[in-house]
């Protein structure tokens, strides 16, 4: 919750919509959290596996051996990004966003504004 001028102004947290992980072994993980949540896997490639979608989403991306499996990002969904304080900028996701650290990960705070970009839309299968 900001200030301003005088008045206090809610972002309208929504929810967490995403989390971003590293492993030495994307493909375990994001098999483990494919079995924990249900969510279908979107893209895959050497670097990273991505499952669900734009409104709810897991990343595991290729991360050194030695330093084991550990949470890089949180991403929050809001209603009003001004209302935060801090100016977004247009993502892929078809947001505006901004992020900040928050210790050991990064927190993504976003106003969803339009359609997600291409990288984040499902194939549609074949008729």
């Amino acid at each position: 919750m900001t200030k301003k001028r005088g008045q206090s102004r809610d972002a309208g947290l929504l929810g967490v919509h995403g989390l971003v992980f590293s492993s030495p072994d994307p493909d375990a993980l994001a098999s483990r959290w494919k079995k924990l949540t249900g969510l279908p896997p979107l893209r895959r490639s050497r670097r990273e596996v991505v499952l669900g979608g734009p409104e709810l989403f897991v990343i595991v991306r290729r991360g050194a051996k030695a330093a084991g499996d550990a949470l890089e990002e949180v991403h929050v969904a809001v209603e009003e990004i001004g209302a935060t304080g801090k100016k977004g900028s247009e993502d892929a996701l078809g947001g505006d966003s901004w992020s900040r650290s928050a210790g050991s990960f990064d927190v993504v705070v976003r106003q969803f504004r339009r359609p997600p970009g291409r990288a984040w839309r499902r194939r549609r299968a074949a008729v």
